[in-house]
């Protein structure tokens, strides 16, 4: 070890230094997502390239780079905060069309939309059973039936078939 390197470890930086370094510290660094990468997503979310090989070509860029773009973390957060983005600016439109549709003719959409709105708002329809299902499927084993025979059951009669 040299001389000012263990004078540097024994001597702390100056405050304003060690501000500095905290903050460079503190602060996690934001990753770059390219605009070809960016404009990449841009064609698949919209609808004009179906396949990111598609997507790639269009761009200039190889499949193979894109998807491994596409796999990392700071482009997955970026893909969910768009599609958020994208969701919220829709909301007032989707609820927009939900109350036009409570004046419409057909008496089933207006019941269906107002259940939605109501359920949305918080008052659930009343647990009459309505809604209630039941699946039976049985995959293997043995079936038992609990029913009470209304008959007895029919004997089973052991015959030959001749021929002639």
């Amino acid at each position: 070890m040299t001389v000012p390197a263990v004078v540097a470890a024994i001597v702390p930086a100056p405050p304003k230094q060690r501000q500095v370094q905290q903050k460079a510290l503190d602060k996690p660094k934001r990753r770059r997502i390219s605009p070809k990468v960016i404009e990449a997503i841009e064609l698949l979310s919209t609808g004009e390239a179906r396949m990111q090989k598609d997507a790639a070509r269009m761009v200039g860029l190889s499949a193979e780079h894109l998807c491994r773009q596409l796999n990392k973390d700071h482009v997955k957060d970026y893909l969910a905060l768009a599609a958020k983005r994208k969701v919220s600016s829709a909301v007032y439109r989707a609820a927009h069309v939900k109350v036009e549709l409570l004046d419409c003719d057909n008496s089933k959409v207006r019941n269906d939309v107002a259940s939605d709105i109501l359920a949305i708002g918080g008052i659930a329809p009343p647990r009459d059973g309505r809604g209630t299902s039941v699946s039976v499927h049985v995959q293997a084993g043995y079936i038992v039936d609990w029913r009470p025979d209304l008959e007895p059951p029919k004997p089973v009669i052991d015959a030959e078939i001749i021929e002639g």
